[in-house]
């Protein structure tokens, strides 16, 4: 019995003195977390400042030539000379293709020989009248014979001016398969020309935009075929009918293109101005947290004193050197328009205020934050992608 007493306060004793050492470790890690302070969370931030705001709206349009044509021939005849080459620039006016033309020229020789004796007989019987010798009526004759002599020698030489085929406006050319000595007939194809520059592009806007659209209007496009290249022009024309379907309007703009970079048949994105400048507040998209119930941001500000579990005052936390710790506030927002990665703040923050732009999820008000600003979320109007 005395031995099992024994055991006993062995047990308890054992008990005792590890439950001790277990409320000492307790102790000092308290003491050592109140050392220590409350946790700070590192997060991005940045001042919120106000910035010019271009109201806008976007589109995809294709583009369309201003000016394209399949050139053919209004004659038939073989081709006795070809002057251009697949792709190739060419101004207006410039040869493109001749086709045989001797028979026409022998017949324009024998016509232009008609129209010389008809002029001498002309000549002569005018004389003759004048002379009183003869009638006013062989003079009227011959007078006829000279002029459908001389609309023969014109219309021959129409027929020989067809036989060259020029370019009628400046432009790019296609691609043509057509060699010497193959045989055209009239409408046949014979090139393709396009001019480029300028170039048309045509959209889509809904209805309700007619009243901030009109002609001379700016705007600017982008392609994926020319990354990083803007390219520039303004409306220059606006459907007068809305499309009983989808209620969109048709607009035509006219876009710079020197470089050739823009191709008929493209698609682009148009960034159309639909009003005056205005300035706004403007935070990134991701400094918003965007919830059903209102939109906020976390402002920081120097901590302020606090309270401890009893409601005992405690004084304002501070960093290692000194400085006044940085502690967040949440704030409702009222959020605008959107651009790029950008939202307008139209409510709830001051021009100067430092609002965290990202590592939000680890934040609650009052919480303390370190501010490394070495990577930045993105805040560009106009953000592009990169090339991998």
């Amino acid at each position: 019995m005395k031995s099992w007493l024994t055991l006993i306060g062995v047990v308890l004793l054992l008990v005792l003195v590890l439950g001790g050492i277990k409320f000492h470790n307790i102790q000092q890690l308290i003491k050592a977390g109140a050392a220590k302070g409350q946790p700070r969370a590192t997060v991005t931030a940045m001042k919120a400042a106000y910035s010019e705001w271009i109201p806008s709206a976007e589109a995809v349009g294709t583009l369309r030539a201003v000016r394209g044509v399949n050139v053919s021939s209004e004659v038939a005849g073989s081709i006795t000379a070809l002057h251009f080459a697949s792709g190739q620039q060419i101004n207006a006016g410039a040869v493109l293709v001749e086709l045989v033309a001797d028979t026409d020229r022998a017949r324009l020789a024998s016509l232009s020989a008609n129209a010389d004796l008809a002029l001498a007989n002309f000549n002569r019987s005018s004389e003759q009248f004048k002379a009183e010798v003869g009638s006013k009526a062989q003079l009227d004759s011959d007078k006829g014979a000279l002029d459908a002599a001389r609309a023969a020698v014109r219309e021959q030489e129409a027929i020989i001016a067809k036989k060259i085929i020029r370019a009628p406006f400046s432009g790019s050319l296609g691609i043509s398969s057509l060699a010497t000595g193959h045989y055209l007939t009239p409408g046949e194809g014979i090139v393709s020309l396009t001019q480029l520059d300028p170039i048309y592009i045509d959209f889509f806007v809904p209805q309700e935009m007619l009243d901030r659209l009109e002609t001379g209007r700016k705007i600017s496009a982008r392609s994926n075929t020319a990354k990083g290249e803007v390219f520039h022009g303004e409306i220059t024309a606006l459907e007068p009918v809305v499309d009983h379907d989808t209620r969109n309007v048709k607009v035509q703009a006219t876009l710079a293109n020197p470089r050739h970079h823009l191709l008929p048949g493209m698609f682009a994105s148009v960034t159309l101005q639909t009003g005056a400048a205005e300035k706004f507040l403007t935070l990134p998209q991701t400094a918003v947290a965007f919830n059903p119930y209102g939109e906020t941001v976390f402002v920081i500000g120097e901590a302020t004193p606090g309270k401890d579990a009893d409601g005992r005052p405690t004084p304002a936390p501070t960093e290692k050197d000194g400085s006044a710790s940085k502690q967040v506030r949440q704030v409702f927002v009222t959020t605008g328009n959107k651009r790029g990665d950008q939202v307008a703040v139209l409510t709830g923050i001051e021009e100067g205020d430092e609002v965290v732009t990202s590592g939000q999820l680890k934040l609650k008000p009052g919480g303390l934050v370190l501010v490394n600003n070495e990577i930045q979320p993105g805040n560009s109007p106009d953000p592009q992608p990169k090339d991998p």
